[in-house]
């Protein structure tokens, strides 16, 4: 994820970090994550998911 606009709060690893515009955010599929929108304002992101060839079929 891109994060475009406000501030979110991302669980990944086990622990909640805080991040704004312009940070990347990798979350492995088979990880446990989350993300939050904790700013005043609305949060706006990209989300970029891809597959390749080892990628199993759902």
């Amino acid at each position: 994820m891109i994060v475009r606009e406000g501030t979110v709060e991302v669980l990944n690893g086990g622990s909640w970090k805080r991040l704004g515009p312009g940070s990347v955010i990798f979350n492995a599929s088979n990880s446990p994550h989350a993300l939050r929108n904790v700013g005043d304002t609305p949060a706006t992101y990209h989300v970029i998911n891809w597959k390749t060839a080892a990628t199993p079929a759902h």
